[in-house]
């Protein structure tokens, strides 16, 4: 196990891979088997890749929530605070979505649906503790999916999709296609939200695939086997976050930041990360500090830090 917990600015890790062509496959980095293995076992907690130089401010992505720096904003954070409480934003338009009907929906994409695809205000969907089997569509800018501080594991949106279901068209839905939750659209934020693929170990398939810009996870988990995290493009920002898998569960060519966030092997795999960063790309994915954990039945020194997918 490696961990590292020195400021914001005194360790960046930088995973990227130096590709001379842009990476566009839709499909996922395969198995684990497939691609060079990792130079950093997680295990030795003195990774080769580190670099201590000057990368360590995190892209901006500052949303209509308030944003992760100055003085907070609406439902925000400021500094390096846990994470902001967008349970207590009241300036803003309100969505509530309870399962018990109590709210104004019951179900999380009813709520996104009556969001136009046009918005510019920032709007608050709460979404009240539950687990939600939904395929989610987020393709519309400046919302938040707001769930209770301290609720996180209580606040699920799942889906069982795998990149072996049948696409009914005598296919199947391939990687992209077995996300439990999409988010396309850019300046959203996720809060004390659990997003879930309940497909079991051995198989392709993705709680969360996002490509939208300026999106921020605080104090969310991923929880999945391989592929969970699909950074496919845009900038990420997560922080407090927790990301659970097997093989390459944190994948994709976006610039995303992990700040202080744990990464937990549930399963033996060949590498935690797999990115697939464009060489034009200055960062890929990028550590903040942070730990990797390790479930007692991964044997210790079998998992590398990162892997390239592509060239």
């Amino acid at each position: 196990m490696f961990r590292y917990r020195q400021g914001r600015s005194a360790l960046v890790l930088l995973v990227a891979c130096a590709g001379v062509f842009a990476c566009s496959s839709d499909e996922g980095p395969g198995s684990g088997a497939q691609g060079g293995g990792g130079s950093t076992s997680a295990s030795t907690g003195s990774p080769s890749s580190a670099s201590t130089g000057s990368g360590g401010a995190a892209p901006s992505t500052t949303t209509g929530t308030g944003g992760n720096g100055g003085s907070g904003g609406s439902g925000g954070s400021s500094g390096n605070d846990k994470t902001g409480d967008c349970t207590s934003v009241n300036d803003k338009p309100v969505i509530v979505v309870n399962k018990d009907g109590s709210g104004t929906f019951t179900s999380v994409q009813a709520a996104l649906n009556s969001v136009s695809k046009s918005n510019k205000t920032q709007t608050i969907i709460r979404i009240a503790p539950g687990s939600y089997a939904e395929k989610l569509l987020v393709d519309r800018p400046f919302v938040t999916l707001c769930g209770e501080v301290g609720k996180e594991k209580n606040t699920i949106l799942t889906y069982n999709d795998s990149a072996s279901t049948p696409n009914g068209n005598g296919g199947t839905l391939g990687t992209t296609g077995s996300a439990s939750v999409n988010i396309s659209a850019s300046d959203v934020s996720a809060e004390n939200i659990t997003f879930q693929n309940s497909t079991g170990p051995g198989i392709q398939a993705v709680a969360l695939l996002v490509t939208g810009s300026r999106v921020q996870f605080p104090n969310s988990r991923f929880m999945g086997y391989q592929d969970t995290l699909y950074v496919k493009g845009g900038t990420q920002y997560f922080r407090d976050c927790f990301i659970a898998g097997s093989v390459d569960f944190i994948f994709g060519g976006a610039t995303a930041v992990f700040d202080n966030c744990t990464t937990h092997n549930a399963a033996g795999g060949t590498a935690i990360v797999a990115p697939s960063t464009d060489q034009a790309v200055p960062y890929g994915i990028v550590f903040l500090g942070g730990s990797a954990t390790a479930d007692p039945a991964v044997e210790t020194g079998s998992v590398a830090l990162g892997r390239n997918w592509k060239a």
